[in-house]
């Protein structure tokens, strides 16, 4: 495993044991969860006046790099887990986490636009935000059951 110079995570996949890829998945979902909360802080950094629609665009720019590179890295390894390890329930849960996440991001960018209307706009979307808002805590803790679920998977893994 090395690390690039962006921060993120850049793994040589080609020999590392099952245990190894799936802890490099734990890294990088580590990673991701700190992206998300600087991409909530920009946005409260905007709502709050003190980002213009400018900074919390390019803020936006590089949450969305970030997580496009996490995504690939473990689309990857849940590709070998599946290929060279034939391990198909490990990788589906790997690709589960995935596909939570995606959901995670399209909910929050719901969240963060209904409630910006909310706030700024012409429209009383209260509702559709309270609706966004559990959508966002269902998948969070969606996510974080398949967390346990790989970190369980680790565990058997090392005893």
């Amino acid at each position: 495993m090395l690390q690039s110079n962006d921060g993120l995570m850049e793994i040589d996949n080609n020999n590392d044991s099952l245990l190894e890829l799936l802890k490099s998945v734990k890294t990088l979902q580590e990673q991701r969860v700190m992206i998300y909360k600087s991409f909530e802080k920009s946005y409260e950094a905007y709502i709050t006046k003190i980002f213009s629609a400018n900074d919390y665009q390019i803020s936006c720019n590089m949450v969305t790099e970030g997580f496009k590179q996490i995504m690939v890295e473990i689309d990857n390894i849940a590709k070998i887990i599946e290929e060279e390890h034939k391990n198909k329930e490990v990788a589906l849960l790997v690709k589960k986490l995935q596909e939570l996440e995606r959901e995670k991001l399209k909910s929050t960018v719901a969240f963060q636009m209904k409630s910006y209307e909310t706030l700024f706009g012409e429209k009383d979307l209260t509702d559709e935000v309270d609706e966004a808002k559990k959508r966002m805590d269902y998948l969070i803790e969606e996510i974080n059951e398949v967390n346990v679920e790989i970190s369980s998977e680790i565990a058997s893994l090392i005893l």
